[in-house]
């Protein structure tokens, strides 16, 4: 400000300076009115100034007052949103730990129902066995004396020969007739002789029964078990006869 006043002060001496030195009493008059002006304008000027400053003072410190309230407002903001944040992921661990612990306990007894139904299926299972067993035992008992009556060393004339030769057509022959499994066949004498030896009760037994040799292999009445006892019994009978 001291130099915009000297700036002025020093034009209005120039102007003063110039003129007639007669007219030195109206030069001193007009520089005297040059010098006020000067001076007026120079303080309209420092005050201009200072109520500019004081405008961009004020301004500041709404502007300050308005970023503090900004970031306050902003840290509320970010508060509340993180107490937010913390609150639904509780909830959502809280829910999957009960989700957890439900599936959890729904697994458990889901195994234990299974391992109940199994311990008893178990339980039927050997029921069923045992009775299979049982009802099986009088029939195998049958069979033994069935096989012991038909024992006695009787020779093959004693059984009905034609009904046995019924038989061996009709089943055995297919494997006594052609030596399929190692059987031996009917004009093999040599095969036969030691099997022949044993007794017609041996040999109608291995025939009921089912019977595996050092060769070949005899099923149960030949694999058909719907012939009667009798009836395996006499087609023996009928081999031994024709190997004679």
């Amino acid at each position: 400000m001291k130099p915009m006043t000297l700036v002025i002060l020093c034009s209005a001496l120039a102007i003063a300076g110039c003129g007639d030195k007669n007219d030195s009493g109206q030069s001193k008059s007009e520089s005297g009115s040059l010098m006020d002006q000067a001076k007026e304008m120079t303080n309209n000027t420092t005050d201009s100034m200072k109520d500019a400053a004081a405008d961009a003072s004020a301004t500041l410190n709404e502007a300050a007052d308005a970023a503090q309230e900004s970031a306050a407002n902003l840290a509320g903001q970010a508060s509340a949103a993180a107490d937010t944040a913390v609150d639904t992921a509780t909830a959502a661990a809280e829910s999957v730990a009960a989700g957890a612990g439900e599936m959890a306990d729904n697994a458990m007894a889901t195994a234990q129902d299974a391992a109940g139904a199994a311990a008893s299926a178990t339980e039927e299972t050997v029921a069923d066995a045992t009775q299979a067993v049982q009802a099986i035992t009088p029939a195998a008992g049958e069979a033994t004396a069935a096989a012991g009556a038909v024992a006695p060393a009787m020779g093959a004339a004693d059984f009905d020969l034609a009904a046995g030769q019924a038989v061996y057509d009709g089943k055995c022959k297919a494997c006594h007739a052609t030596g399929a499994a190692g059987s031996p066949k009917l004009d093999d004498v040599v095969n036969w002789a030691p099997r022949i030896e044993q007794g017609m009760d041996v040999l109608v037994k291995h025939a009921l029964e089912g019977y595996k040799g050092s060769v070949g292999y005899m099923p149960p009445k030949g694999g058909f078990t719907s012939l009667s006892d009798d009836e395996v019994a006499a087609a023996v009978a009928y081999m031994v006869n024709e190997v004679r």
